[in-house]
């Protein structure tokens, strides 16, 4: 069985800088979470973040304890937490996918989303 949590927060920091900010943490996360076999994706909405992860309840539970010290972020809300037999991202140690107003594939973002969590909708 797998953990699964998804959870919201707020980017900290100059919006010049957020680009970048997005660029490092999508680099450690992919490492780090292969070797904690936490797999899920990271969706960036202006300022905002929703991050789907998965993994062992220790391993995620860990990772959300990390999350909540990361200075980069703020405001940090779980949206659900579910057991499942299966991954939703089997293959991602963390995809990250920007999806501000007018990004190209936006839609198609909130489309996978839809189907990801049903019928949970996510007005920005």
């Amino acid at each position: 069985m797998y953990s699964q949590l998804i959870y919201t927060s707020m980017l900290t920091g100059p919006v010049a800088r957020r680009s970048e900010v997005i660029k490092q943490i999508s680099a450690s996360s992919q490492h780090r979470n292969r070797e904690r076999q936490v797999t899920g994706c990271m969706v960036v909405v202006n300022d905002r973040i929703i991050q789907f992860l998965e993994g062992t309840r220790e391993a995620v539970g860990s990772l959300y304890a990390k999350l909540q010290a990361d200075e980069r972020h703020e405001d940090l809300q779980i949206l659900m937490e579910l057991v499942a037999g299966e991954r939703v991202f089997p293959n991602w140690n963390m995809e990250v996918y920007r999806a501000d107003a007018g990004t190209p594939g936006s839609e198609e973002f909130h489309r996978l989303l839809d189907a990801v969590i049903g019928s949970f909708r996510f007005d920005f």
